[in-house]
Protein backbone atom coordinates (compact mmCIF):
# COMPACT_ATOMS: atom_id res chain seq x y z
CA UNK A 1 0.00 0.00 0.00
CA UNK A 2 1.64 3.45 -1.07
CA UNK A 3 1.13 6.31 1.35
CA UNK A 4 -1.31 9.12 0.21
CA UNK A 5 1.19 11.41 0.97
CA UNK A 6 4.87 11.91 -0.48
CA UNK A 7 7.04 8.42 0.05
CA UNK A 8 9.52 10.63 2.23
CA UNK A 9 6.87 11.68 4.51
CA UNK A 10 5.06 8.41 4.83
CA UNK A 11 6.75 5.02 4.48
CA UNK A 12 7.32 1.89 6.31
CA UNK A 13 11.04 1.73 8.17
CA UNK A 14 10.92 -2.68 8.31
CA UNK A 15 7.75 -3.34 10.43
CA UNK A 16 7.14 0.59 11.64
CA UNK A 17 5.12 2.72 10.18
CA UNK A 18 6.44 6.63 9.53
CA UNK A 19 4.49 8.97 9.44
CA UNK A 20 4.55 12.96 8.60
CA UNK A 21 2.52 15.09 11.06
CA UNK A 22 1.25 18.61 11.01
CA UNK A 23 -0.42 19.20 14.25
CA UNK A 24 -3.47 22.22 14.78
CA UNK A 25 -3.17 22.53 19.02
CA UNK A 26 -6.67 24.15 21.08
CA UNK A 27 -8.90 23.30 17.61
CA UNK A 28 -12.32 23.47 18.26
CA UNK A 29 -12.46 19.54 17.82
CA UNK A 30 -10.32 16.78 17.44
CA UNK A 31 -10.40 15.61 14.33
CA UNK A 32 -7.53 13.68 11.51
CA UNK A 33 -8.68 16.47 8.56
CA UNK A 34 -7.14 14.55 5.44
CA UNK A 35 -3.70 15.70 3.97
CA UNK A 36 -2.51 19.16 3.48
CA UNK A 37 1.12 20.29 1.94
CA UNK A 38 2.50 17.13 2.21
CA UNK A 39 1.36 16.19 5.56
CA UNK A 40 -1.33 14.14 7.87
CA UNK A 41 -3.18 17.16 9.09
CA UNK A 42 -4.65 16.64 12.22
CA UNK A 43 -6.70 18.84 14.79
CA UNK A 44 -6.28 18.75 18.63
CA UNK A 45 -8.01 20.69 21.34
CA UNK A 46 -4.80 20.12 23.66
CA UNK A 47 -2.80 23.14 23.94
CA UNK A 48 0.98 23.08 22.95
CA UNK A 49 1.72 23.23 27.05
CA UNK A 50 3.95 20.98 28.97
CA UNK A 51 3.68 18.07 26.01
CA UNK A 52 -0.26 17.82 26.11
CA UNK A 53 -0.42 18.33 22.17
CA UNK A 54 2.27 15.37 21.47
CA UNK A 55 0.18 13.09 24.24
CA UNK A 56 -3.34 13.85 22.39
CA UNK A 57 -2.11 13.11 19.42
CA UNK A 58 -0.38 9.87 20.12
CA UNK A 59 -3.61 8.56 21.92
CA UNK A 60 -5.69 9.87 18.63
CA UNK A 61 -3.10 7.67 16.11
CA UNK A 62 -2.97 4.90 18.36
CA UNK A 63 -7.08 4.47 18.07
CA UNK A 64 -7.27 5.21 14.68
CA UNK A 65 -4.47 2.30 14.10
CA UNK A 66 -5.85 -0.06 16.84
CA UNK A 67 -2.44 0.11 18.75
CA UNK A 68 -1.43 1.06 22.01
CA UNK A 69 -0.29 4.35 22.75
CA UNK A 70 3.13 3.62 23.87
CA UNK A 71 3.63 2.02 20.75
CA UNK A 72 3.29 5.80 19.13
CA UNK A 73 6.02 7.73 19.36
CA UNK A 74 7.14 11.79 18.34
CA UNK A 75 10.74 11.11 16.92
CA UNK A 76 11.29 14.50 15.74
CA UNK A 77 9.43 17.85 16.10
CA UNK A 78 8.27 17.86 19.97
CA UNK A 79 8.45 21.33 20.26
CA UNK A 80 7.19 21.84 16.59
CA UNK A 81 3.67 21.83 14.62
CA UNK A 82 5.43 19.48 12.26
CA UNK A 83 6.41 15.99 13.64
CA UNK A 84 7.81 12.88 12.46
CA UNK A 85 6.20 9.87 13.97
CA UNK A 86 7.02 6.49 14.70
CA UNK A 87 3.71 3.96 14.82
CA UNK A 88 5.56 0.68 16.45
CA UNK A 89 4.73 -2.73 14.72
CA UNK A 90 1.14 -1.91 13.69
CA UNK A 91 -1.06 -4.51 11.97
CA UNK A 92 -0.36 -3.12 8.52
CA UNK A 93 -4.07 -4.14 7.41
CA UNK A 94 -5.34 -1.62 10.14
CA UNK A 95 -2.55 1.04 9.24
CA UNK A 96 -3.24 0.96 5.50
CA UNK A 97 -7.13 1.06 6.03
CA UNK A 98 -6.12 4.00 8.10
CA UNK A 99 -4.14 5.21 5.08
CA UNK A 100 -6.96 4.91 2.83
CA UNK A 101 -9.38 6.94 4.97
CA UNK A 102 -7.02 9.69 4.96
CA UNK A 103 -6.35 9.91 1.20
CA UNK A 104 -10.16 9.81 0.57
CA UNK A 105 -10.58 12.69 3.35
CA UNK A 106 -7.69 14.79 1.60
CA UNK A 107 -7.98 18.89 2.22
Amino acid sequence: MSCPVPQSNCHWDGMDLILLVRVQPRASREQIMGVQEGAIKVALTAPPVDGAANEALRRMLAKAIGVAASRVQVIQGERSRNKLVRILRPDRKSAEGFLRQIDLSTV
